[in-house]
């Protein structure tokens, strides 16, 4: 009996493997992709640095880890001989998740960037060099260029990649180990010391939001609305709040982030019962398929930093 029911509890979700799978063929996509990118840049330059900052390349540079994603996710569909069929991008929209999705989007918003920011003051105080991320001169072609190459295409392919097939594949180990696991991997596959903190709580929240009854589509407009606003800021707004002001928006953002999570884990559905055997196994299982992943990006992580 306990051998038919951890059968079909397997094929009600994603094993862990998959998502363990999943996410080393991600980084190694993404490395692999960006080696060639660069490598046709440098020969079609013909020593003409120059190219390296022009606007298309800026602008590719954010193109090439979505392009990673497509590439590896459908590798892993290939081996699997079958879709992955993402059940929150068919679940009816919900009023509990969707107050909750808009309460955490502005705490991260108002508090985790503030937050981020004393996390590079701190690696900057260490002597460490931040390197930060560069966006190209503004023109109306630039601002709709980069709004295409980081707010539409990134937030749609690593939220079906990482909410999409990664969560799932976790929801069989406990929602907390789910949380914790897709928001450190989603933080590492980044690989930017800059955002390291950052990433690792929105990659947790947006799990959060999945696993207690939130549609993706939330996800994604909330990435997609995230990555706006920092552009938008970038070349119109310049808003740096300092002081008084910084504090109070850090504190405010996070009372609406701490009332977002509460009602959503107090009013969403409940995470899967499942036998703990199984749950140790989908744990493991995880583990050893996202190692390779976590030893790529935490090297490169590392390279960022003393390089």
């Amino acid at each position: 009996m306990r051998k038919e029911n951890r059968k079909s509890d397997e094929n009600l979700i994603l094993l862990g493997r998959d998502g363990g799978y999943l996410y080393s063929f991600l980084s190694a996509s993404a490395i692999i992709c960006s080696l060639i990118f660069s490598t046709i840049i440098t020969v079609v330059s013909k020593g003409d640095n120059s190219i390296f900052s022009s606007s298309v390349v800026i602008a590719m540079n954010y193109v090439i880890s979505p392009i990673a994603m497509l590439i590896a996710i459908g590798f892993l569909r290939y081996r699997r001989r079958s879709p992955f069929f993402i059940k929150e991008l068919n679940k009816k929209f919900n009023l509990i998740p969707l107050i909750s999705s808009i309460l955490i989007f502005i705490g991260i918003t108002f508090s985790l960037s503030q937050l981020n920011v004393y996390f590079v003051s701190f690696l900057e105080s260490l002597g460490l060099a931040v390197p930060a991320p560069s966006l190209p001169e503004k023109t109306i072609g630039n601002v709709a260029l980069i709004i295409l190459c980081v707010c539409i295409l990134p937030p749609i392919v690593e939220e079906y990649a990482f909410r999409g097939i990664i969560v799932n594949s976790l929801r069989s180990a406990g929602n907390l180990f789910a949380i914790i696991a897709s928001g450190l991997v989603f933080s590492l596959f980044h690989m930017s010391p800059a955002q390291t903190i950052y990433q690792f709580f929105v990659g947790a929240l947006y799990a959060t939001i999945i696993l207690y009854g939130g549609n993706l589509l939330y996800v994604i407009a909330m990435h997609f609305l995230n990555n706006l606003y920092v552009v938008l800021n970038y070349y119109f707004f310049n808003f740096t709040p300092v002081g008084v002001v910084s504090y109070v928006l850090t504190a405010v953002g996070l009372i609406f982030l701490v009332v977002g999570v509460l009602l959503l884990v107090k009013k969403g559905e409940k995470e899967i019962e499942l036998s703990r055997e199984f749950k140790k196994v989908n744990q493991n299982e995880f583990m050893v398929g996202a190692s390779l992943g976590i030893l790529i990006s935490i090297s490169i992580w590392i390279a960022t930093l003393v390089v």
